[in-house]
C-alpha cells in the first residue's frame, strides 16, 4: 500500500437552486471549501474555478452524478506514483 495522500475538496456551486443545502453539507468537512457562482456559468467555468482554487499538485474532477471507486485515495496515489494497486 502507498502512503496516504492529503485530500482537499473544492466544491463549486454553479448557480444551483439547492445552494443552502450544499453549503450545509460542505461545512461538515474541514478539508472542503465551497465556491459559489451567482449564476450558472457552465461546466467548463465551474471546473476552471475549482481548479484555480485548489492548492494541490494534482486535480481530480468529480461531477455531481459521478461516484468514486472504493478506496479511491489509495487508487489515485497508486496511479500518481506508479505503485501497484493492492
Amino acid at each position: 500500500m502507498c502512503n496516504q495522500i492529503e485530500v482537499e475538496a473544492v466544491v463549486v456551486d454553479d448557480g444551483s437552486d439547492d445552494g443552502n443545502e450544499l453549503a450545509e453539507v460542505v461545512s461538515r468537512y474541514s478539508n472542503a471549501s465551497l465556491v459559489v457562482h451567482s449564476s450558472n456559468c457552465g461546466m467548463c467555468a465551474a471546473r476552471n474555478t475549482g481548479i484555480s482554487r485548489s492548492k494541490g499538485e494534482f486535480v481530480s474532477i468529480l461531477d455531481a452524478d459521478d461516484e468514486l471507486v472504493p478506496d479511491w485515495p489509495n487508487v489515485f496515489e497508486s496511479v500518481i506514483h506508479g505503485c501497484p494497486i493492492s
